[in-house]
């Protein structure tokens, strides 16, 4: 189990801790570079509503994450193969993942034209490509905080997520999140992983992680009263709001309302990827069928 170490996480006690688990849903305040290219089998202008991907990864790829930089230029990661930039025509690989023995990507977003925070197991990296480099970045799997110096016998203050307080009782975990999100605007990074118990594999708890720009440790942790929920796909939105993509199921994630279905799409989709189209409207990565599709949705556009 890795165990990543960032920048200076907020000092939150264990009974706040409680009290936002019982009742709060969220509040919201290198390596190689290689090339691979592929036909496209349909125009992937910003007119077409559905762009079939079939033909443009590896048999084995598993499409996980999709998204849209500043500059217009869109990227899907594939979990297998690395992160690709897609034209008209063409797909090019541009961070090569495949000699990254034991790291599994799970989502992407940029931060700007050539910046981009990429999602693991219990970390999460920045890949530059204008040096090409590929490095930690921000870590939602943050140990424990120490006791207060010279009280050894007191237990550690102020965990600030689920992971950190099962730490503290010697419980072994591991945080997986699918989605992460990026904004502009507050320059804040999310991401929403869950934490499971190593020993039983069971699921103990979904959090939504807030990080500064400089990424290191969340700066605000706040927990899902639904453990079982799983965004396959984030972006953020005006107004401190979060568009999830879950399933077939596009919510919306606000202070003081919470998750609330904005749009329920067909029930083949599965939403393994989401981002911004140039119009407002979203692109939804479907992985499984391998095919992006640019739907409306109601609250969504700027």
């Amino acid at each position: 189990m890795s165990q990543c170490v960032g920048a200076r996480a907020p000092r939150w006690s264990l009974q706040m801790t409680k009290i936002y688990m019982m009742g709060l849903l969220v509040a919201l305040a290198g390596c190689d570079v290689g090339t691979f290219s592929a036909p496209i089998t349909e125009s992937e202008s910003e007119s077409e509503s559905e762009l079939e991907l079939r033909d443009l990864f590896p048999d084995d790829a598993v499409l996980v994450g999709v998204t849209v930089a500043p500059d217009g230029r869109r990227y899907i990661l594939d979990q297998r193969s690395g992160l690709y930039e897609i034209s008209d025509s063409s797909a090019t690989l541009v961070l090569n993942t495949t000699g990254l023995t034991g790291l599994e990507l799970t989502d992407v977003v940029a931060l700007d034209a050539d910046r981009f925070a990429l999602a693991a197991e219990n970390d999460g990296f920045l890949f530059d490509r204008r040096t090409g480099t590929f490095s930690s970045f921000f870590c939602y799997l943050p140990a424990p905080p120490a006791p207060p110096e010279g009280l050894p016998t007191e237990p550690p203050i102020e965990p600030i997520s689920i992971s950190q307080a099962l730490q503290l009782e010697g419980i072994p975990v591991k945080q997986r999140t699918e989605s992460v999100a990026f904004n502009p605007d507050t320059r804040q990074l999310f991401a929403q992983p869950r934490t499971f118990r190593l020993d039983t594999g069971i699921v103990e708890g979904s959090e939504l992680f807030v990080f500064g720009e400089g990424g290191g440790e969340p700066i605000q942790v706040l927990p899902f009263a639904d453990t079982s929920f799983v965004a396959g796909g984030m972006l953020a939105a005006p107004g401190d709001r979060l568009i999830l993509g879950a399933g077939n199921g596009i919510y919306e994630l606000t202070l003081g309302v919470g998750l609330e279905l904005l749009r329920e799409l067909d029930a083949s989709i599965d939403i393994t990827g989401m981002a911004r189209a140039s119009n407002g409207d979203l692109w939804i990565l479907d992985g499984p069928a391998r095919r992006l599709a640019k739907v409306e949705a109601p609250g969504v556009s700027p």
